[in-house]
């Protein structure tokens, strides 16, 4: 069975309308398969459909900081607390380890753009 490509609105049909691309049913089933590789349907200059796989965003400075504040706030800072609070219960030192890891793999994680 022949599908046709609407490359304005993106979806498959069962019939063509002018303006449609004709892909072959064996085609079109590889196409449907696109999403659980990571890729994505876009048509070509011609309205033919052509799976690619999405390009990563590049990031600014001001975003990957933003990204790892916010990281710090949520997984790193409590573990600083938390050592910090068991720390002054006891009356020792503050054991920092997790919490210098957790920081070290969200710099990792979100490394800054080379300039």
């Amino acid at each position: 069975m022949t599908m046709f490509y609407d490359a304005v609105t993106g979806f498959f049909h069962d019939y063509s309308r002018p303006g449609f691309a004709e892909v072959s049913h064996e085609r079109w089933v590889e196409l449907m398969g696109a999403s659980g590789r990571g890729n994505v349907i876009i048509p070509d200059s011609n309205g033919v459909p052509t799976e690619v796989a999405p390009s990563k965003p590049v990031l600014n400075c001001d975003q990957v900081r933003w990204m790892r504040l916010e990281a710090y706030r949520i997984e790193s800072d409590p573990l600083k607390l938390e050592a910090e609070h068991d720390a002054l219960v006891s009356g020792g030192v503050p054991d920092y380890t997790a919490w210098l890891a957790k920081v070290e793999e969200i710099k990792l994680r979100f490394p800054l753009p080379q300039t």
